[in-house]
């Protein structure tokens, strides 16, 4: 009876070490669109990230279970306000208030994961694949990644400036720092 309880304990904790509660310490996810004219960038760090649990084993990082992750349109800047208000209105402002993202899964492919998704944007939802690389220094975990997607995919305007429109398009990149 001793030897099986014991033997139960060491399995619990034993799956239990290989779980972790997930803090976000850093988060930014970029825009990049290309145009002839002029390069547009934008950032996004007021984002919310639902809790989520990383599951380490043998330093291959996976998900417990699926989470979301809201990106506020009216935070994404570009640092210039004109532009920002038509980045907004491009997005779905107001009648949109955010992009959601849906991180279904995270499979180990050697030296990269490749996360996989659901992208919402102006009512659409499309799965998505994205590259990415995860670096663990001192207990904490740096994410890095991108992904590209079309203005077309969503049917959102491409933006033009002197005649000229963007290319087609849109890299979107996210680097999150967790604990």
């Amino acid at each position: 009876m001793k030897l099986k309880l014991t033997y139960t304990l060491l399995l619990f904790f034993g799956i239990l070490s290989n779980i972790s509660a997930t803090e976000v310490l850093q988060k930014k996810i970029g825009f990049y669109v290309n145009h002839s004219m002029a390069n547009v960038n934008g950032i996004c760090n007021e984002i919310q990230i639902e809790p989520f649990d990383l599951i380490k084993k043998s330093n291959v990082f996976s998900l417990k279970s699926s989470f979301k992750i809201n990106i506020p349109i009216t935070k994404i800047s570009s640092g210039d306000s004109g532009r920002d208000d038509h980045i907004h209105e491009i997005l779905g402002h107001p009648n949109f208030s955010q992009i959601q993202i849906q991180v279904s899964s995270i499979e180990n492919q050697g030296e990269k994961y490749l996360v996989k998704g659901n992208l919402t944007i102006r009512g659409i939802t499309k799965p998505f694949q994205s590259d990415a690389t995860a670096v663990e220094t001192n207990g904490n975990v740096q994410v890095d990644g991108k992904l590209v997607t079309k203005f077309s995919d969503y049917k959102l305007e491409n933006p033009s400036l002197l005649f000229f429109k963007a290319k087609e398009e849109i890299e979107i990149s996210y680097s999150f720092l967790l604990k």
